[in-house]
């Protein structure tokens, strides 16, 4: 089976892309992150057999090693703010 994870699965992209992928691949065990599984995300409350919302950080290293430990695909659809300071800061 494969495994996928999607990061900034509650936004406007990647609850579509999980919607999609749920529904072009159903052997498929489908990961969404979410900052809290508690979240209003309409794909905690919509019908998908092979997704399951996962909790984690994308902006914590050690969060993002143990969730995409055994993944094959990892999709990010973050909206990370378009800003120097910030990616200095939070990505290099």
């Amino acid at each position: 089976m494969t495994k996928v994870i999607v990061f900034g699965a509650t936004g406007a992209i990647g609850t579509t892309l999980v919607e999609i992928l749920s529904a072009e691949h159903a052997d498929w065990e489908i990961l969404p992150v979410t900052r809290s599984v508690k979240g209003t995300s309409r794909l905690a409350y919509g019908k998908y057999p092979n997704v399951t919302m996962v909790e984690g950080d994308p902006l914590d290293k050690e969060s993002v090693l143990k969730l995409t430990a055994d993944c094959d695909i990892v999709y990010s659809c973050i909206g990370f703010q378009y800003e120097r300071k910030y990616w200095a800061k939070h990505c290099l």
